[in-house]
């Protein structure tokens, strides 16, 4: 079975790495590059983060690249400083001393060049921070130029549930819908969502279901049993309520990506509200193009999924699912 190929987009949280993880440890992934967005994670701590995943992978042939600093625009706000603390610093996480430093093109810069690039085949894109990088690109090519894009598989949103932004930081949504990842740079959230790309989100309807629980934590491997990128994954686990994770956010998005049997998938035009108080809320739309939104998740097949590459001998087989 052929490899799909993948550059991560990430704002390099607690969630991220464990997305990570699982792109670098699942067969059928061929994991180009990583570029950091603006989100959680400041840009070089996090991108230095990433890079030293990448070495306990021993995969030093994976480029990181650092992206923009600030939001494209709109009307919402940082993420908290207590969030972006954890995720600069990943307390109690063991990761290498040595790494590949992170190449001084700017992140938009590569993905323009790679993505227009058909010689090196398709390659898909998985956005698990703010949308920044990807509209860049998007705002100075086109959706029809960016020839070797496959898809754009992101984590964010909110539609039939509420948001959850509103309970932080003294913002309270009229409608409380916003979605962090979007509430950062709802200008980009609008431009991505809205470019004829094809898209599947991944949005806290389907995330809410997978919660970092119990049944979670006792599912994964003994330390005796699991990878280093698996033991990775458990400390990471037990520093994510610090860092505001209590949902397997961008772990589901990425299992999503190849495996479409563990969400449950609807096709509509989507919306995002960028200059009031409920900026980056998501809703359906009549008009515009049509983009996947998934809006539940199987718990039990997406456990099985992520969890089962990290056991040092896999005790079923990975594979791909349109």
């Amino acid at each position: 079975m052929a490899q799909k190929r993948c550059i991560f987009d990430t704002d390099a949280g607690i969630d991220d790495v464990m997305a990570l993880c699982y792109l670098l440890s699942n067969p059928c992934v061929d994991l180009e590059a990583i570029t950091i967005a603006y989100g959680v994670a400041h840009g070089r701590p996090g991108a230095i983060n990433m890079a030293k995943v990448v070495s306990l992978a021993e995969r030093a042939d994976i480029p990181v690249f650092i992206g923009r600093e600030k939001p494209l625009g709109g009307g919402g706000l940082p993420f908290l400083d207590q969030w972006r603390k954890v995720s600069d610093e990943l307390p109690n996480v063991d990761l290498p001393v040595s790494f590949r430093h992170p190449e001084s093109e700017p992140a938009a810069d590569f993905l323009k060049r790679r993505l227009c690039d058909v010689s090196r085949g398709d390659v898909s894109v998985l956005a698990t921070g703010g949308m920044t990088n990807v509209a860049q690109v998007l705002q100075d090519c086109g959706a029809s130029s960016l020839r070797a894009l496959d898809e754009i598989v992101i984590m964010g949103g909110a539609f039939d549930v509420p948001g959850n932004v509103f309970s932080c930081m003294g913002f309270v949504s009229l409608t409380k819908k916003s979605e962090w990842n979007l509430f950062v740079d709802p200008l980009a959230a609008r431009q991505v969502l809205t470019s004829g790309a094809r898209i599947l989100v991944v949005p806290l309807d389907a995330t809410n279901m997978v919660p970092l629980d119990d049944d979670f934590i006792s599912a994964f491997p003994l330390p005796e049993q699991s990878t280093p990128l698996g033991k990775l994954v458990g400390q990471v686990v037990r520093c994510a309520d610090g860092a505001g994770v209590r949902y397997a956010w961008d772990p589901l998005a990425a299992v999503a990506m190849l495996e479409r049997h563990v969400v449950e998938i609807e096709n509509h035009p989507v919306s995002v509200e960028i200059d009031s108080a409920d900026a980056g809320t998501t809703r359906r739309s009549k008009e515009g193009n049509s983009i996947s939104v998934a809006y539940a998740a199987d718990a039990t097949a997406f456990r099985r999924c992520f969890i089962d590459v990290f056991f040092a001998i896999h005790t079923t087989k990975t594979s791909m699912n349109s």
